[in-house]
């Protein structure tokens, strides 16, 4: 979900459940034809996410899924910018857990300078 930042502004979420597999589905999307264009079902089901998420990812407050194309009320994605959204939450994922991995160090030496006698 959004939240509110301290401007008033809504920001979307850090973090996504597709965050940590979002590198392994970027060979599937790119053994499409590079004109390709997706449904939100045969994305949801390509991806393993559910219709409900890419929807909600949509919506202008939200903003945290795919560049999409509106048709009437038919919406697609494109290939490439399905690529693009899969590259840049890898990238979000990866930067994360580097940082978490410099973190624990650091908290493993003051829980063992606080523990000892």
């Amino acid at each position: 979900m959004a939240k509110l930042s301290r401007s008033g502004k809504l920001t979307t979420p850090k973090r996504h459940a597709i965050d940590r597999r979002a590198r392994s589905l970027i060979p599937t999307i790119e053994g499409f034809a590079p004109d390709s264009l997706f449904t939100a079902a045969a994305l949801a089901e390509l991806i393993a996410v559910s219709e409900q998420f890419l929807d909600t990812g949509r919506m202008r407050r939200y903003a945290y899924g795919p560049a999409f194309l509106r048709i009437g009320a038919a919406v697609f994605y494109k290939r490439d910018d399905v690529i693009a959204w899969l590259q840049k939450r890898a990238r979000v994922f990866e930067a994360q857990r580097q940082k978490a991995k410099q973190a624990e160090p650091r908290m493993l030496h003051i829980i063992r300078a606080g523990a000892a006698p």
